[in-house]
């Protein structure tokens, strides 16, 4: 808990510099420890380049790992974001069977790059 919280005061700049660098060591090392608060707010700092490079796989992995946990706001982002995938798909329904094709196999990518993660 005390790893998460100064997570929060690097990443908010609560009695110290806000510090994207600071804060995503402090969420790692609650995140690691299980803490799916700190996975979400890990979550974030992937999804937003910062502190760290932008990355989507690793966003949705530590999604998903509070999302097992029951942690609300993992599972709406999780919810949410294969919900865009598969309105994606749906579009691309609409448009030629290689469209479609490439839609579907996004999906599967994602999904299964996404299990993976969660997984380690």
């Amino acid at each position: 808990m005390a790893q998460h919280n100064s997570g929060c005061l690097y990443d908010n700049g609560r009695g110290v510099p806000r510090d994207d660098d600071e804060a995503l060591k402090w969420y790692k090392m609650a995140a690691r420890q299980g803490h799916p608060v700190s996975q979400v707010n890990l979550e974030a700092l992937f999804q937003n380049g910062r502190g760290v490079a932008q990355s989507d796989t690793e966003a949705v992995k530590w999604w998903q790992k509070a999302a097992v946990q029951g942690q609300g706001n993992g599972q709406v982002f999780l919810g949410n974001a294969y919900a865009v995938l598969h309105s994606i798909i749906k579009r691309q329904r609409n448009g030629s069977e290689r469209q479609q094709c490439k839609g579907m196999q996004m999906l599967s990518y994602v999904l299964a790059n996404s299990m993976r993660a969660a997984a380690v």
